[in-house]
């Protein structure tokens, strides 16, 4: 996402990138990355580190600008603590979805001035050289096949697809569940008709060629996969709330009540 932001300032801006992890020496690293490139603005938007960012740009009197993507319920207390002490600090902030826009004014009591909306950027060109000439990588066997990419973390709540799946399977055994990502222990996910294919380079395919793109996440604010599917023209199974805050509007995007195990069912086998 930050490197497809980039590709839209070619020609404006010469960008550099520094790569800190989430560590006790992150702001030391984060004063030696600005050091090191000497900026007019300094970006970031991973809200664990996006405090020590505003704090060593401001230091040095630049422009700071931040990205919010998470809800802050989702966030542990110390990084939502931290945040709130600092982000009226940074000159403009920008939210994933207006209701992450309208959350961050009401718990953080920021300056409306300063926070705008800008959905997550894909990387159309990638997109198309990923699809140019590709070929279903699916098993020609008749098949409904549904597709979930991404990283198989707590929040994605791939159980509660897999719970999902093996009912509609049961209804309809010519269903097929493919999980693109690379799975923390392929043993959790194995059950009839799931497909683990690990991690794709080059998901768009399984996208493009699927009936259908799922999402579960039990708490998510806009994922570039979706922005991705609706772009390439497939359709996506995603919970209402998640949909709810999204600029595209259209066919393709198909909610269900988030947790509520019978309405994705329902969703799903009526694709």
């Amino acid at each position: 996402m930050t490197h497809t932001m980039a590709k839209e300032l070619q020609g404006e801006y010469l960008v550099a990138f520094a790569t800190v992890a989430r560590d006790e020496k992150a702001s030391d690293k984060i004063s030696e990355a600005i050091e090191a490139n000497c900026p007019d603005i300094v970006f970031c938007s991973f809200i664990v580190l996006n405090p020590y960012v505003i704090l060593e740009g401001k230091k040095r009197n630049l422009t700071v600008v931040i990205r919010n993507d998470y809800w802050l319920k989702d966030v542990p207390p110390c990084v939502k603590l931290r945040a709130k002490g600092t982000y009226h600090l940074a000159d403009q902030i920008i939210a994933q979805t207006e209701p992450l826009r309208k959350e961050l004014l009401v718990e953080f009591a920021l300056d409306p001035k300063k926070v705008i909306v800008k959905e997550n950027p894909i990387d159309r060109e990638g997109i198309e050289e990923g699809l140019r000439n590709a070929k279903s990588p699916y098993p020609d066997n008749g098949c409904k096949h549904y597709v979930w990419v991404g990283r198989f973390s707590p929040i994605k709540n791939i159980p509660f697809l897999l719970a999902a799946f093996k009912i509609v399977h049961k209804v309809d055994r010519k269903t097929e569940l493919f999980l693109v990502g690379e799975p923390d222990d392929p043993k959790k996910y194995r059950q009839s008709g799931v497909h683990l294919v690990g991690f794709q380079n080059n998901p768009y395919p399984w996208i493009k060629f699927s009936n259908s793109l799922i999402l579960c996440s039990q708490s998510e604010a806009c994922p570039n996969v979706l922005l991705e599917a609706l772009y390439i023209g497939t359709k996506v199974i995603a919970p209402e709330e998640l949909l709810s805050g999204l600029a595209i509007r259209n066919r393709l995007a198909i909610p269900y009540q988030n947790g509520n195990i019978t309405s994705l069912v329902r969703m799903m086998l009526l694709q």
